[in-house]
């Protein structure tokens, strides 16, 4: 199982890194395994087949990232896609605010809309908001997702200080069409900080 699981992860410009827990991740479905073996036991035939699965990210290994991901260094305030191992994309981006920090962990896509409306409470401001954004990729269950952000005067260095979102990450327009034909549901989301930043 790798579900509540840390990690060690070959970060793009930190090295390797541990990851906190997060959506992504999978388990036996202790219960209906069971009844899976009964039958079996039943049947009294030889069989081979995969265990019941709950969860995100089964592929036979403990290897629930692979090769193909999305990487979000908030430490250098950049987002990374990978796709079979390669490359195909760096962005600077936006996380949160401090106060209303993006919650580092190790996610999955679940859900993805073009266009869509943000809706929530902003603890800064007191009042609720409703945000349209052409592109939306959910990978947590709290409200957090990437999306483009037409308001950001700037995106990388230090715009999370005084621009940061209320936890999303904050991408450019022009960039986030691409993220979003490279996303799929299920796609592991790493995001973590690390380093030495002492003002996160």
């Amino acid at each position: 199982a790798t579900y509540d699981d840390y990690r060690s992860f070959n970060s793009t410009l930190q090295g390797e890194v541990q990851l906190l827990p997060g959506t992504l991740g999978w388990s036996i479905d202790r219960e209906a395994e069971t009844q899976a073996i009964l039958a079996d036991l039943q049947a009294a035939v030889p069989v081979v087949r995969e265990p019941t699965i709950v969860g995100i990210g089964y592929n036979g290994t403990l290897d629930d990232i692979g090769n193909s991901y999305i990487e979000v260094d908030m430490l250098n305030q950049t987002m990374f896609v990978y796709i079979d191992g390669n490359q195909v994309l760096s962005t600077p981006v936006v996380t949160g605010q401090i106060g209303t920090n993006t919650i580092p962990g190790t996610y999955a896509i679940w859900n993805l809309e073009t266009p869509s409306e943000l809706k929530g409470y902003n603890p800064r401001t007191e009042k609720d908001y409703v945000q349209p954004v052409e592109y939306w990729l959910a990978f947590d269950y709290t409200g957090q997702g990437i999306h483009d952000a037409n308001w950001q005067p700037y995106f990388g260095g230090d715009a999370y200080l005084v621009n940061g979102s209320l936890g999303c990450i904050n991408t450019p327009p022009d960039i986030m069409p691409i993220v979003f034909e490279y996303a799929y549901p299920g796609m592991p989301v790493i995001v973590f900080e690390c380093g030495d930043r002492t003002t996160r």
